[in-house]
């Protein structure tokens, strides 16, 4: 079986459709099958696709008629093999390393569900915006669920499906599907199985990379098709209570009223006329409200004080009312915000003073630094001359060892020679010595002739 089966809907997404391909062409995991499904695009991400699927194998393209990213992730999820799921979004690029990371997690844990990080970027400058999809407090334990879990479960991470690693098998078993609706298709089927889930873990690295502020993302039509937020979040609490009453418990019910009326009170401000807000608006009054549970709450039930105190008086005021209580609300603020603009321009007046000296004392220490690197820069140069000096003499005594050693063997055979000599002289003066006792026998028995001689001559003159 196959580790993960990619799947992406495209949608006229031929700008940056190819950056979004070669960063899944490309993971580190390649034991991934690709399943991309064309959902009537008119521009050229058909034929890009197909590009690609002739370089790649693992690609396979289902096309169908404009449905939605609802009914295209239907179509993908029906021709997925692989053990997870991930739901890719083709405007958006990954990190190479994404699969493989959120799998390891997955594989050494048993999870249904691992979610990560991502990284949301400007569509048209590429620079970064300081934003999380992973939102504290975060569990303390490393796998948790909607038992362990409670209020949080529906707060740690946004619905999307791109930053979650889903497994199939979930998918299958709960009959989990996406809401073939234009809008907020993907918030039933996500919470859904995050609800779920027996087993939910984290990768906290950010691995996907969120285009934003894009001109005609979904996001900047939802004023157009609110009523898709209502069914998405009605659905969803259905989905709940008919799974063995999830909702009956106390505080994960707390949790999902504050996480339905958090964005109930978002999406207001999608709305691009004055006529779109007035439906949105007065639809929350009349029965939104009421279908989903947020009738009648009290101002202590609800996490944050200042959406307690916009329900309060969204069933007091009528549209027009409000919306000129908001200005004024917002007119306040600004005025609280000058103040605080005005301390924080002193505090930060002060900071600058404070960096200024810090930079000055930087620059007297960059001083000294140079002084000193000019220092060791002499000390290495002088250093550099005695290692030359000292190779020198090295090189002068190895010389001179040689010419020692050289002496030495002449020493040795020189004495070796007058060993020699000193021999031959003793042997020579014993052989003087044989001759002067011979020469002396002879002239010793030479005069005792001559004596005998001289002797008998006068005994004859004698006679």
């Amino acid at each position: 079986m196959l580790k993960v089966s990619v799947i992406v809907p495209v949608y006229n997404g031929e700008e940056h459709l190819r950056e979004c391909l070669d960063s899944i062409i490309n993971q580190t995991l390649t034991d991934i099958e690709i399943i991309c499904v064309d959902d009537g695009s008119t521009d050229g991400s058909l034929a890009i696709l197909r590009e690609y699927q002739n370089a790649d194998p693992r690609m396979q393209i289902i096309q169908q008629a404009n449905q939605g990213a609802g009914a295209a992730r239907n179509k993908g999820l029906d021709a997925a093999s692989g053990k997870y799921l991930a739901f890719w979004d083709c405007d958006d690029y990954f990190a190479l390393d994404a699969l493989e990371k959120m799998v390891k997690k997955a594989e050494e844990t048993q999870a249904d569900i691992c979610v990560c990080d991502a990284c949301d970027f400007e569509s048209e400058t590429g620079n970064t915006v300081a934003h999380s999809y992973l939102r504290s407090p975060l569990p303390e334990t490393e796998v948790f669920n909607i038992k362990s879990y409670k209020q949080r479960i529906f707060w740690f991470t946004s619905a999307v499906p791109w930053n979650k690693l889903i497994l199939r098998d979930l998918m299958l078993k709960e009959k989990i599907r996406f809401q073939e609706i234009m809008h907020i298709n993907d918030v039933y089927a996500i919470y859904s199985a995050i609800a779920f889930a027996e087993r939910i873990v984290l990768v906290k690295e950010k691995l996907i990379y969120y285009r934003v502020n894009r001109p005609g993302s979904l996001m900047s039509t939802y004023g157009e098709s609110a009523d898709s937020v209502f069914e998405a979040y009605e659905q969803l609490k259905i989905n709940l209570e008919r799974h063995g009453g999830i909702l009956d418990d106390p505080e994960i019910l707390l949790g999902f009223r504050n996480k339905v009326l958090d964005i109930y009170i978002y999406i207001m401000r999608y709305c691009n006329t004055f006529a779109q807000y007035q439906h949105y608006y007065d639809s929350l009054r009349e029965s939104r409200f009421q279908t989903v549970g947020l009738d009648g709450l009290e101002a202590e039930y609800i996490f944050n004080p200042r959406h307690a105190e916009r329900y309060k008086n969204m069933y007091q005021l009528p549209a027009e009312d409000y919306l000129l209580w908001q200005y004024q609300t917002l007119l306040l603020n600004d005025n609280v915000l000058h103040n605080d603009f005005n301390r924080q321009k002193n505090e930060l007046k002060t900071q600058k003073s404070e960096i200024k000296a810090q930079k000055n004392e930087i620059k007297a220490q960059k001083s000294e630094i140079k002084a000193l690197e000019s220092e060791l820069k002499d000390r290495e140069s002088e250093m550099k001359a005695q290692k030359g000096e000292l190779k020198r003499q090295k090189e002068e005594l190895k010389r001179q060892e040689s010419e020692l050693t050289r002496q030495k063997k002449e020493l040795a055979k020189l004495e070796e020679k007058t060993k020699t000599l000193e021999a031959l002289s003793q042997s020579q003066k014993r052989q003087l010595q044989l001759k002067s006792v011979r020469i002396a026998l002879k002239l010793s028995r030479l005069l005792g002739r001559l004596r005998d001689c001289f002797t008998g001559k006068r005994k004859k003159e004698h006679e």
